[in-house]
């Protein structure tokens, strides 16, 4: 089952909210069929994302629910694992992943999977944004993601934004 998500203006927190600032709005099939007229605008089409859907699934150890909010941006949720992805023109941004397991290879079956995602809509690199863990940090250098200099502080370990180029 997915969820479609419509960002929240109001002031009043309502029950059925999702999220920070996005409220719950339709329960869509098993099918992730997102309507019509955000996919026509979106390089995130259903059928293309199930592989990735299913990654997040068995490291959840359940269904996950996948949804798509007003501005094209894609999130997987679960109990205990979470994506969020964002796109411009040049690249496909990790905003956010959790993972329930961690250093079994869940994060580099999700890279693998948005390496050939990304390449297949034409993008020149990935991001990952808001680096601030080692371990993240960690991952990044192993899998060739560089700090993006402006937007990085040198701690113990480069806190911002990393790229991977990969045209």
């Amino acid at each position: 089952m997915a969820i479609f998500l419509y960002p929240l203006y109001s002031k009043n927190i309502q029950k059925n909210q999702w999220g920070s600032g996005f409220m719950l709005s339709k329960i869509f099939d098993k099918k992730i069929n997102f309507p019509k007229r955000f996919a026509q605008d979106s390089i995130f089409v259903a059928k293309e994302l199930k592989k990735l859907k299913k990654i997040f699934d068995k490291d959840n150890g359940s269904p996950t629910k996948m949804s798509l909010d007003d501005f094209n941006r894609l999130w997987i949720k679960g109990e205990d694992n979470e994506l969020y992805l964002r796109y411009s023109p040049e690249h496909l941004t990790i905003a956010r992943i959790e993972l329930k397991n961690t250093g079994k290879g869940t994060g580099t079956e999700v890279l693998k999977w948005l390496k050939k995602y990304a390449i297949s809509k034409g993008f020149k690199y990935i991001i990952v944004e808001a680096v601030s863990t080692n371990e993240m940090a960690n991952f990044c250098q192993y899998h060739k993601f560089e700090p993006v200099p402006a937007l990085t502080t040198n701690t113990k370990f480069h806190n911002g934004n990393w790229r991977l180029n990969i045209d």
